[in-house]
């Protein structure tokens, strides 16, 4: 999943892409959400679970969430930080319908937020990790919705309107975050860049945003016989593994052989690579490369 390692001590730099969903997909969310009887957070929440799913090939998916924790009339305009990252759960099976995982789904978030005033670090007292109180054990990437009203300030000749800040600090691998903006849904894709490559990135950006047209599209098809990768990276792919352009698809797969074979000429007593206790040398790893 990651471009780069994932080591300690990891900087925090953070990259943001912004996607504005057309007005015909925010309809379409709008009523299978009346369809369904479910909200804006449970359709998207559902839609990045299920995203993920299928997009790595993993059937048990945890998202984490913030929620405001105010749920209770005598703290509701109390200033004060009450937000508590839940973890969302979900066991995605592909041979179901988009509209049944979430008729599904809508429970399992439910009983979450029943729970939403227990502390990420009372549940992990409970399961007794031995590592580091912190909610990134049970999940690495975040949805939010942020569904707070928009204010605009007069003052006299002066008009105040929010405004998108972006702290360039990430707090996780990955934050998908929704808004709706000016009568828009806005989706924006906040990634750590010390883990990936941008231009990966903007891709999975752009297949999740072609997901939500597939899902919402298409709500009662299996999940298995939707697309999730949009046609023009499809393309691409089908050129790759038909190898159309044979010249340049040779040229770079023989640059890396012929790298190689200069590292093993140059250094074969070398370490070559590392695994946990293992290491293997150039040599070594020549010898056993030319078996294959």
């Amino acid at each position: 999943q990651y471009d780069y390692p994932k080591v300690n001590d990891l900087p925090l730099d953070s990259q943001v892409i912004h996607i504005t969903l057309t007005d015909e997909l925010f309809e379409k969310i709008k009523q299978f959400n009346k369809q369904t009887n479910s909200t804006l957070f449970i359709s998207l929440l559902s839609a990045f679970q299920t995203f993920l799913s299928v997009y790595y090939d993993e059937e048990k998916i945890v998202i984490g969430s913030p929620v405001a924790k105010r749920n209770h009339p005598n703290i509701e305009k109390t200033i004060g930080y009450f937000v508590n990252t839940l973890p969302f759960k979900a066991a995605v099976e592909k041979n179901e319908s988009f509209i049944s995982f979430v008729n599904r789904n809508i429970k399992a978030v439910s009983d979450v937020l029943a729970h939403q005033h227990v502390p990420t670090e009372q549940i992990l007292k409970q399961v007794k990790l031995d590592r580091i109180m912190d909610s990134a054990i049970f999940f690495d990437s975040v949805f939010v919705l942020q569904n707070n009203d928009q204010v605009h300030t007069n003052y006299n000749s002066i008009k105040l309107k929010p405004k998108r800040v972006n702290t360039s600090k990430a707090k996780f691998d990955l934050v998908v975050q929704a808004e709706v903006w000016d009568g828009k849904l806005a989706i924006a894709f906040e990634y750590n860049k010390s883990l990936f490559k941008e231009e990966k990135m903007q891709r999975m950006a752009h297949n999740f945003i072609y997901w939500l047209n597939q899902i919402f599209s298409e709500s009662t098809q299996k999940l298995l016989d939707l697309n999730y990768i949009e046609p023009s990276q499809q393309e691409e792919l089908l050129k790759i593994s038909t190898h159309q352009g044979d010249e340049e698809f040779n040229k770079v797969f023989e640059d890396v052989i012929t790298k190689f074979k200069k590292s093993v000429k140059k250094m074969p007593t070398k370490i070559a690579a590392v695994h946990n206790e293992n290491k293997i040398t150039y040599s070594e790893l020549d010898s056993k490369s030319n078996q294959i």
